[in-house]
């Protein structure tokens, strides 16, 4: 017998109350950070962090938490993890303050043997400093002590971009966030703990100071499984599962709405590969696993075609504005004379290599509409 409106909501309802009651008796509420109030303190950050990528560490996994953590970058670097240095709040000299050339900390340095190194910048709430980013570059391509490789990394909470004062017109750097990036790595490294040994219950409780400090309802693996059991969206397609959770009532059911509207942009991501799919495109889906430059970001790497590099969407923290877009190899080729001409791109006036196609705050549907007619295009052409 299918259940009403009502008692699906009702039976999701009972179980967020459960699962909540459930953390209570277990004190999985409690977190070493409240109880030495170092929740919001970025050097506790730093320490915390920087212990965790040490191969020399007494956590006693050797450069596993390192090399999961390379994984998660989007540009990834190759390291000799065998032979790794990690430095919080390392020195670079003293600061130029006339000019702001070169000098001051960097939060985390990671370096090999091989002049290879990770530069951590690590913002929960501070402001940037002067051309902070540009005095690490500058430090990090320095003819004498300079690095042969090496990713500047600029981590927040929510993967925010950092102010132009601050990259002073560099580019490379990498955004990456708490709540995305640092929270799926601190996962990844739970599955390769002892289970419930002492580092594995810091790592759950840095995961859970992770949600207060971004104060997100998360959606917990226990709820969404409740949730999927009773709608049973296991086998739908991400789009199906998108359109039933929008078409509930939840006048009653703040909480469950909350928890909802959170699975709801899980399978938007997954929507993503789902229209690639239908239109035929080969191409490589990449795992979610953060932000780039202050948005979060989904990008398909498009196989066998001379014209196209890659497809993504992106959306953007600080505005909430949704975009979908193609990297091109060329600026100038027929499929993108074509999208011009039936103007589902804008022109490139400044002949720049990625073209991005804007649409309206938080119309995902309006998004992945317009992104099948750029593909049929491309289909078709290619």
């Amino acid at each position: 017998m299918e259940r009403t409106g009502k008692e699906t909501l009702d039976q999701i309802t009972k179980a967020i109350k459960e699962h909540d009651e459930k953390k209570k008796l277990a004190g999985d509420n409690f977190t070493v950070f409240d109880a030495f109030n170092v929740l919001h303190d970025e050097l506790a950050w730093s320490a915390l962090i920087a212990y965790l990528l040490n191969p020399q560490a007494e956590h006693n996994c050797g450069d596993a938490f390192l090399k999961l953590f390379i994984k998660k970058l989007f540009s990834p670097i190759e390291l000799d993890t065998s032979n790794i240095k990690v430095t919080p709040e390392k020195s670079i000299g003293e600061l130029d303050k006339k000019f702001y050339e070169k000098g001051g900390r960097i939060d985390i340095l990671i370096e090999d043997g091989y002049k290879r190194a990770i530069i951590i910048e690590n913002k929960i709430f501070a402001q940037d400093q002067p051309k902070q980013l540009y005095r690490y570059n500058n430090y990090a391509n320095d003819k004498q002590d300079g690095y042969v490789d090496y990713r500047i990394l600029y981590l927040t909470r929510f993967g925010s971009a950092p102010s132009a004062d601050s990259t002073n017109g560099i580019t490379k750097y990498e955004c990456i966030s708490y709540i995305d990036t640092v929270k799926s790595w601190l996962k990844e490294c739970l599955k390769i703990c002892e289970a419930k040994n002492r580092i594995y219950d810091f790592i759950e409780q840095t995961i859970s100071a992770i949600d207060k400090i971004c104060k997100q309802t998360i959606v917990d693996e226990e709820i969404e499984n409740a949730i999927e059991r009773i709608w049973e969206l296991q086998n739908m397609k991400p789009s199906k599962k998108i359109e039933i959770l929008k078409a509930k009532d939840y006048t009653n059911y703040a909480e469950v709405k909350v928890q909802c509207m959170n699975l709801i942009k899980q399978y938007q991501q997954e929507q993503f590969g789902e229209v690639i799919s239908e239109a035929g495109i080969k191409a490589e889906v990449l795992p979610f696993e953060g932000v780039l430059d202050g948005y979060w970001f989904r990008k398909a790497d498009v196989l066998n075609n001379n014209e196209i590099k890659s497809i993504y969407i992106m959306h953007d923290w600080a505005d909430s504005a949704l975009y979908g877009g193609i990297e091109f190899k060329e600026t100038i080729g027929e499929i993108y004379e074509e999208l011009v001409n039936k103007k589902l791109l804008d022109e490139d006036k400044n002949n720049q290599n990625t073209l991005i196609c804007h649409f309206g705050l938080d119309d995902f549907d309006e998004l992945y509409k317009h992104m099948k007619k750029i593909l049929d295009v491309v289909c078709k052409i290619s």
